[in-house]
């Protein structure tokens, strides 16, 4: 088995908007990011999704 070790930058490229999380939610765009994404694109159900913040 030949294993392929492709990376997504979600979000390069764009504005920052996230909040500051001393004093609001903090990470919330970049989970909405990482929602949108396994949303629209196709993963298999034995594929490995890593999250990295």
């Amino acid at each position: 088995m030949i294993y392929v070790n492709l990376i997504k930058v979600l979000g390069e490229g764009s504005y920052w908007k996230g909040g500051y999380v001393a004093q609001s939610t903090g990470g919330g765009p970049k989970v909405n990011l990482f929602k949108d994404e396994l949303a629209k694109s196709t993963y298999r159900p034995d594929q490995l999704v890593l999250f990295i913040d």
